[in-house]
């Protein structure tokens, strides 16, 4: 692999008397970094930050109190090598540099959406975009320090954080190639349609900064903008020299901090993003027929992501999630609870639905009107109208955990339709017929897609495959699972 092209835009070298960050910052050839971003998804700022800043960033590792959790990349497949989120307050010269250059790729960002149709347009202040963020439940700083050792690489990937986005991030080399290690260059792939990857290595000195795409950019094509999808990574250490320090800061936006995860014992450390999402996710919805009665309607609740995630919390907080057992005395694998006027229970007297929370002995959290609304708007999208929910299961599945082939029968009111929301990591859905031994259908599920099933298929049979290991951006190692019943 060759690197590209790239004609360095140089910031001031920094010695006795030379000008502050934010002065190196404003000096920088601004109109240059934005032709590279376009004709490449890549630009190099050398010499940004000076040796001593990069040597003080890389000194923080071990100080637990800047830190707010820290990553093993092989423990999640990422590859090989750690890293720590920084916490708030962030050091003053991460949190400069965030401040003072984040005003330099605003209009990139809002240019590339208006190029590939993106209705998100971000605002000219980052102080204002983190307020977004907040405003969206992502709370959490993601500015981070990351560390490899001999032999330690990052698999290609993508960062991605919340439903708030920013399109562009800044990555800082803190060690001197050569001198501290060797290998790990930084890699990017670039997948254009029709059209193998193409690769490229940005050529990093101490104190260079690359500013890169986050997930995809605008290229033109010879019918129009076409969506070009990146991936970035490193590439393994030599067996010589010492620590590769890298600093990841930039626009990133903060991601979300769910009591729902901290409840049920999952870590809330945000990922790297290793291709969860499958390419359809930034489409406009759409319909899936998957059988007589019953659709998937793919993306149809994704804009209502973070009221749904907001609603939750009330929810789980007042009822918390739990693992029920069966008639037959086995503890289900899926964590679960109700909200609604009647919740679904599961004990050695067998399955039912019941008004009042066993564990607690008052009746189950009201039903959030965000909920009931998105209920009955996607049924009447399926051609059911009018439904209105009483029950409202919450289903929290872990990597391995999976939900057994079975039929909804619980209800009294089998006119009525299900309504299923999947919210985090992909999962698989099986649809059969009335019959147990009847074929089942695979049906890929992401975050924001909506199942129903009435009428002719209001009792088939379904199930949930063993969730694979992954990491979500906004729910991480989980998958939430909404339904909406009418039992009474």
């Amino acid at each position: 692999m060759n690197a590209p092209d790239h004609a360095a835009v140089f910031a001031p070298a920094r010695g006795p008397g030379a000008p502050g960050l934010a002065e190196r910052i404003a000096a920088v050839d601004w109109d240059a970094v934005t032709a590279q971003l376009d004709a490449d998804g890549a630009a190099i700022i050398e010499r940004l930050i000076t040796p001593a800043e990069c040597e003080s960033l890389a000194a923080l590792y071990p100080v637990d109190a800047v830190f707010r959790s820290r990553v093993v990349m092989a423990r999640h497949g990422f590859g090989r090598g750690e890293y720590r989120y920084f916490d708030y307050p962030l050091p003053e010269l991460v949190d400069g540099l965030r401040s003072a250059i984040y005003p330099h790729l605003a209009p990139v960002a809002n240019r590339w959406h208006a190029a590939l149709n993106l209705a998100a347009r971000l605002p000219e202040r980052h102080a204002d975009f983190i307020a977004r963020c907040h405003a969206a439940g992502q709370h959490k700083p993601t500015p981070l320090l990351l560390r490899y050792g001999a032999g330690d690489h990052n698999c290609l990937h993508q960062d991605l954080y919340g439903e708030q986005v920013f399109p562009l991030q800044v990555v800082l080399l803190l060690s001197e190639p050569g001198r501290d290690f060797s290998g790990g260059e930084f890699v990017m792939t670039e997948q254009r349609p029709r059209m193998q990857s193409r690769p490229q290595v940005l050529p990093l000195r101490q104190g260079d900064a690359a500013v890169i795409a986050v997930r995809h950019r605008p290229v033109q094509g010879t019918r129009g903008v076409c969506r070009v999808n990146l991936r970035h990574g490193v590439a393994a250490c030599g067996p010589a020299g010492g620590m590769r320090w890298v600093s990841f800061f930039t626009m990133r936006p903060d991601m979300h901090s769910l009591a729902l995860r901290e409840s049920a014992g999952v870590r809330a450390d945000p990922p790297m993003n290793h291709d969860l999402f499958d390419p359809a996710e930034e489409t406009q919805p759409w319909q899936q027929p998957i059988a007589p009665g019953a659709v998937v309607l793919r993306g149809f609740a994704r804009t209502h992501a973070p009221a749904l995630l907001a609603a939750l919390h009330a929810v789980v907080a007042q009822a918390p999630l739990r693992q029920m057992v069966t008639p037959g005395g086995l503890r289900m694998a899926v964590q679960m609870t109700n909200c609604g006027p009647l919740g679904w229970v599961s004990d050695r007297a067998g399955y039912r639905y019941e008004p009042v929370d066993p564990r607690r002995g008052e009746p189950w959290p009201a039903m959030p009107a965000v909920f009931s609304a998105l209920a009955t708007d996607a049924a009447a999208q399926a051609g059911y109208a009018g439904f209105v929910p009483d029950a409202g299961l919450v289903n929290r599945y872990e990597p391995g955990t999976r939900l057994s082939l079975h039929k909804d029968r619980d209800e009294r009111d089998f006119g009525a339709p299900i309504v299923s929301v999947s919210l985090g990591l992909p999962a698989v859905f099986l649809f059969g017929g009335s019959e147990r031994a009847d074929k089942t259908r695979h049906i890929p599920l992401n975050h924001g897609d909506v199942v129903v099933w009435g009428g002719p298929a209001r009792l088939n049979f379904h199930a949930v495959l063993p969730l694979r290991p992954g990491q979500h951006p906004v729910l991480g190692m989980q998958r939430i699972n909404l339904t909406f019943r009418k039992a009474g």
